[in-house]
């Protein structure tokens, strides 16, 4: 994959005649952001294409777990039935042990306690997960092992839908460079990806208020999410996010796996180039100037309407933890105008849960709390 050059130089469009006395500073912190993500997010996507999933399809009666040996003495491991070799046996990731956990109905927290508690709670652990398995699964049932390298990272459903990320991710680059987009984000872990693109060009919605505007995508090949794919805006004073809309939500649901795989390996391949269309299609949308120009109306409505912040939080505690609440108000009622806009508004109230995600170290957390920050932009002028 190769790397993604900034393909236009940042640019100003005014909305209604404003101007700001730091829109130069503004571009230059753009322009900074956009390169810096540039340089993680080729990276990024580079590892994406050299990462491959193996499945093996296995019945319950042949699955079996066992405490490492050798190089892995400190791992649970898997082995599975391979036509080629007899069998495989690979190490188990966390989340292969939670997916596996809940295949065979085991307390995920207790076996996951077990090994980590040396030799002998790791033969324990394995012993609980091949009796409850042998006890409580049909002999017959089948589960889809998904490995990379010598590592299996999924137990799922037979029915599990494969898609490969690959065309996916590709799919979506393409459409991007043709919108005149850059990817400035993109980040990865050892089950699940996400990439951000965005449009180089600041919006100013109202007097002191730039945005940009792009779009996320993330997916699972290994059972941790949906193809998911949203429209952001990014506030560039602090580079606060919110995701404001949701038009694409795929879920890997599909037909029974057949035990030799290589029957569907063709299937695979076009339900893969399938939703790789559909995600290149819905981004060219996101990025319509039709669809930006109804964005900067939404903020500009936000950013004019007066809020209870107080009244706001209590509709959205059945969304927000205590802590995550306190965190919004503390913020929404602080003096500050730089982080976060002037004024009780909508705008403001957004950017405060913004601001809050943004400090959040888990990644799904953060793009959950974002989501809500989208959401309540959607108000009605007073």
């Amino acid at each position: 994959m190769r790397n993604h050059d900034l393909m236009t130089p940042v640019r100003l469009r005014s909305i209604g005649g404003h101007r700001d006395a730091s829109e130069a500073e503004q571009k230059v912190m753009l322009e900074e952001y956009i390169q810096a993500g540039q340089a993680r997010a080729a990276e990024t996507i580079d590892g994406i294409f050299s990462a491959l999933p193996q499945d093996y399809v296995a019945r319950a009666r042949d699955v079996r777990f066992d405490v490492g040996m050798d190089e892995a003495p400190d791992d649970l491991v898997v082995t599975v039935p391979d036509v080629p070799t007899g069998t495989r046996t690979m190490t188990l990731h966390a989340n292969a042990l939670e997916q596996a956990c809940d295949r065979a109905g085991a307390p995920e927290a207790y076996i996951r306690g077990l090994a980590t508690s040396g030799p002998w709670g790791r033969e324990l652990a394995a012993r609980n997960l091949n009796e409850l398995l042998g006890n409580r699964v049909k002999p017959e049932a089948r589960f889809l092992v998904r490995s990379v390298g010598t590592q299996a990272r999924a137990v799922l459903s037979d029915s599990y839908r494969r898609l490969d990320s690959r065309p996916l991710v590709e799919g979506l680059v393409t459409e991007v460079e043709k919108r005149g987009a850059v990817i400035v984000d993109a980040v990865t872990s050892d089950v699940r990806i996400a990439v951000r693109a965005m449009l180089p060009t600041l919006f100013q919605p109202v007097a002191g208020e730039v945005v940009v505007f792009g779009v996320n995508f993330a997916n699972s090949d290994f059972g941790c999410g949906a193809v998911e794919l949203s429209s952001f805006m990014l506030r560039v004073w602090c580079v606060n996010a919110a995701t404001t809309e949701d038009v694409l939500r795929h879920v890997h649901l599909g037909r029974r796996l057949p035990d030799d795989l290589a029957l569907s390996q063709r299937t695979y391949e076009l339900d893969s180039q399938t939703v790789a269309s559909a995600v290149a299609d819905m981004t060219g949308k996101l990025l319509e100037p039709a669809r930006i120009e109804a964005l900067v109306g939404k903020i500009r409505t936000a950013a004019g309407t007066t809020i209870d912040a107080k009244a706001a939080l209590a509709v959205l505690k059945k969304d927000l933890s205590k802590a995550e609440v306190d965190r919004v108000a503390e913020a929404f009622n602080s003096p500050d105008v730089e982080m976060l806009p002037a004024g009780n508004t909508a705008w403001r109230f957004s950017n405060a849960l913004s601001w809050v995600a943004r400090q959040m170290e888990d990644q799904r957390r953060r793009l959950e709390l974002e989501g809500i920050a989208g959401r309540v932009l959607d108000v009605k002028a007073a």
